[in-house]
């Protein structure tokens, strides 16, 4: 079982595509709330890709872990989220950092709560049991780290 949390219209072939809002070709479902993430236990691979920096920091923390317990032994997760060093070295008045940081704000729940680094993503990752695999910074400042449980 592979789940694309948060997938919005990323639809991806082979993945249970989950997203709050009702789009073609997914699932409703609040990705945050554990009761209706249960049935997922023993993911194979998660991808969580823009959608951990949508969570107030200790929601955020609460959810990455829930969605870690979601996967079976040897199940990886994939997390992208804008890299907050990176950002912090963009012109404070371009476009870009303030999609970075504050999100798209087109629906209310594209709005940034909180930032990661690679150095806290990876600690964050490390304290609840993972592995780290691979990270890196892309050229649109996003940071994208691969672990396994």
């Amino acid at each position: 079982m592979r789940l694309n949390l948060g997938c919005g219209d990323d639809i991806r072939k082979g993945f249970i595509n989950l997203d709050i809002r009702s789009l073609k070709d997914m699932s409703v479902c609040d990705v945050s709330n554990d009761k209706e993430m249960k049935r997922y236990r023993g993911a194979d691979e998660i991808l969580a890709l823009d959608i951990l920096e949508h969570f107030p920091r200790e929601e955020a923390r609460r959810v990455l872990k829930m969605w870690i317990e979601l996967l079976r032994p040897g199940g990886m997760i994939t997390i992208r989220c804008p890299d907050f060093r990176h950002v912090m070295t963009l012109p404070q008045s371009d476009e870009r950092t303030e999609l970075l940081l504050y999100g798209g704000q087109d629906y209310p729940e594209n709005f940034h709560k909180c930032g990661f680094t690679v150095a806290t993503l990876t600690k964050l990752l490390e304290d609840n049991g993972l592995g780290v695999i691979k990270s890196q910074v892309t050229s649109a400042g996003n940071l994208e780290i691969a672990a396994r449980k």
